[in-house]
């Protein structure tokens, strides 16, 4: 803010005279309204002028918008550099908020504290302003600054305010209360005794209240023993809406919680639910920011258990920051997830595992089932899940698939070779490419060894297949041959006509277009002669077709049957 923005007292006490504050701000830029209001502040504090009185005439209706939000500014200042009353200024304050949408409580808060900064006497007189108004959005502004001045008197205040009838001031004394940590032992105890207290209160508002002021308690470092066993006691079994408070506590303090507690509280996020979308974005922001190598187990088993949960509604997919965690940790963590939930997640999560990739992902990982200590039905079972799970995530299939491969020696991996090409190769032939990329990786001699086996099943196989003669049966007739190019016609009409009205050179130039892929390519004529113009055009929606199975075409009973068989099998234990 420039020194010449501000007017000079001389000039601001001309503008008050002549037209009052709407006229003393207007010559004001924006910047320098709020400086403005400290020279109103020594004018109203030196007897000059009253600006409270000009302020309360107002008439904040008819104000113009910009007059309107640089008096809002000036006020601000005013208020927070003058030396006026509490009794005078607290219930002036709260009738600006009340007067007009424009002025926003946090702006006047920040104010007030800052003239409650002055003097430690202003506190006091603040509270006995408040005492007809406790539920004003100042009280925990005040015990704030009033706790850092003298925080035996501040206190005091808190357990006053903290059995008043109206709940907005008894949600802030009650938090206020988690605020002495760092206060000597006898304050401190004092308010942790009345946190302890809180928490066994039968209203739940103030259950609330007081596990926000112990979780912010616990951390600024007081681990008091008796605050810490009431959470734990509250964690046992806690309503829902407890558990909720519980749980978002604690990812706002930053997971202060020690750790039995804190395991708990992971636990309680299993039976989190859609109802609850603000928690369920904390929950993912907690798995998100937990060691994903060293707590893998316990992520996997939170994510199994609520996705897993058929009243909760919720899809992998809402664990975005958890999968972007996952997913950058490295191959051989992503495939443990993906390994993890095929085994022993639910079907729900089963069903979900693919959303741990690219759509349509055809990426090779490099994984490993070592971690996992799988006996040979294990390592089947696994495989079955694959068949039945991994349909739309080609890539990740094959790696797995390989894995299993790659953990099985003799007459076990030439069943699971036979497996691959009789379900997975015959279905999708063109991931034999995959295998090839995966054998030629590896460095393990036997998994070359299996893989070049499958190769040369499959192409066996498909040579067998090329040599048929073609079934006239399979072929469309005559009249659907006639319906499919009138309706592909028909489309491509559409379509051109939609980018012609969409294109701004519609009614300059004469154009054709064609539908090239995922494009629409325009030649627009050169009005003087010269070459057709070339525009590309990326069209703004269009599907992307999973793989058909080639049993889902020719034969879609036993497909789905098999398909069925590999999804509900359940391993024995």
């Amino acid at each position: 803010m420039m020194a010449s923005d501000l007017p000079s007292r001389e000039t601001f006490a001309v503008a008050l005279a002549d037209g009052g504050l709407v006229a003393m701000v207007a010559g004001v830029s924006l910047e320098a309204a709020e400086a403005a209001g400290v020279l109103a502040a020594e004018s109203h504090d030196a007897g000059a002028v009253d600006i409270i009185s000009l302020a309360e005439a107002l008439d904040w209706s008819t104000l113009d918008r910009s007059h309107a939000v640089r008096l809002t500014f000036m006020l601000r200042g005013f208020i927070g550099a003058t030396a006026e009353m509490a009794s005078r200024l607290i219930p002036f304050t709260h009738s600006l908020i009340s007067k007009s949408t424009e002025h926003s409580s946090y702006g006047y808060e920040q104010a007030i504290g800052r003239w409650l900064e002055g003097d430690v006497a202003r506190c006091l007189a603040t509270m006995e302003a408040l005492r007809s108004k406790s539920d004003s959005p100042f009280l925990a502004l005040l015990l704030d600054k009033w706790r850092q001045k003298d925080p035996s008197a501040a206190l005091g205040a808190a357990l006053g305010f903290s059995v008043d009838k109206a709940p907005t001031a008894v949600r802030a004394a009650v938090i206020a209360l988690g605020g002495y940590a760092g206060a000597a032992d006898d304050i401190r105890e004092q308010a942790v005794d009345a946190l302890v207290a809180r928490l066994a209160d039968e209203n739940s508002e103030v259950r609330h209240a007081a596990i926000f002021g112990a979780a912010r308690c616990l951390a600024d470092g007081d681990q008091s023993p008796s605050l810490v066993a009431s959470l734990e006691a509250l964690a046992s079994d806690p309503a829902p809406d407890d558990r909720d408070q519980l749980i978002t506590c604690f990812v706002q303090n930053r997971y202060s919680y020690p750790d039995p507690l804190r395991q708990r509280t992971f636990e309680l996020m299993k039976d989190v639910t859609s109802k609850s979308t603000q928690v369920l974005g904390l929950v993912d922001a907690a798995l998100s920011e937990v060691d994903i190598l060293k707590d893998r187990q316990m992520v996997a088993d939170t994510i199994s258990a609520i996705v897993g949960n058929a009243s909760a509604d919720v899809d992998l997919k809402n664990f975005q920051s958890t999968l972007y965690r996952i997913q950058e940790s490295g191959d051989e963590n992503l495939g443990w997830f993906a390994i993890e939930w095929l085994l022993h997640g639910g079907i729900a999560i089963r069903d979900q595992v693919h959303d741990l990739f690219e759509p349509l992902d055809r990426t090779i990982y490099d994984v490993d089932l070592k971690p996992f200590n799988l006996t040979e039905e294990g390592i089947f079972f696994l495989a079955r899940k694959i068949f039945g799970f991994l349909l739309v995530a080609h890539g990740p299939a094959a790696s797995l698939l390989c894995a299993c491969l790659q953990s099985l020696n003799g007459r076990p991996q030439k069943e699971l070779e036979i497996g691959i090409v009789s379900f997975w190769l015959m279905n999708y032939p063109g991931d034999i490419e995959l295998y090839q990329k995966l054998g030629a990786k590896s460095k393990v001699r036997s998994l070359k060894k299996s893989v070049g086996r499958v190769r040369k099943a499959h192409e066996a196989r498909e040579a067998k297949y090329a040599a048929l003669p073609s079934n006239p049966a399979l072929q469309p007739s005559t009249s659907e041959r006639r319906v499919q190019a009138e309706i592909e016609f028909e489309q491509r009409t559409k379509i051109n006509r939609s980018a012609e009205e969409g294109s701004i050179f519609g009614n300059l130039f004469h154009k054709s277009t064609i539908l090239h892929g995922r494009s629409s390519i325009f030649y627009m004529e050169d009005p003087s002669g010269g070459e057709p113009i070339r525009q590309v055009t990326p069209l703004a929606s269009f599907e992307v077709s999973t793989p058909i199975a080639r049993m889902g075409v020719l034969q879609p009973v036993v497909f789905d049957r098999m398909v069925r068989s590999f999804r509900l099998e359940e391993l024995v234990s």
